[in-house]
């Protein structure tokens, strides 16, 4: 039988990433996913990525969301500037 010590030391140290993985997982894990991706970047700037059950479809919508995602940051980033370009424009 194992003692704790010994799993604990086989574990690899996941750094600050750590606490965001578990909670992401759990979080994920509770609305039995269909499939799941996950994507990283490493120092270099390549991406690495691991898929588990996700077909070109799965992958697609993923994708999709991501650029979502982004479309969002970007409008919340520039809310000022385009609530004054909107404010400024002719009335049609």
């Amino acid at each position: 039988m194992r003692d704790e010590k010994d799993i604990d030391e086989q574990t690899p140290d996941f750094g600050e990433y750590g606490d965001f993985l578990e909670d992401s997982v759990k979080h994920i894990l509770k609305h039995k996913p269909a499939s799941i991706g996950i994507i990283g970047i490493l120092p270099n700037g390549r991406t690495i990525d691991a898929y588990y059950k996700s077909t070109i479809a799965d992958k697609i919508q993923m994708a999709g969301n991501i650029a979502l995602d982004i479309m969002m940051d970007t409008i919340e980033a520039n809310a000022g500037i385009i609530r004054e370009i909107l404010e400024n424009a002719p009335e049609e």
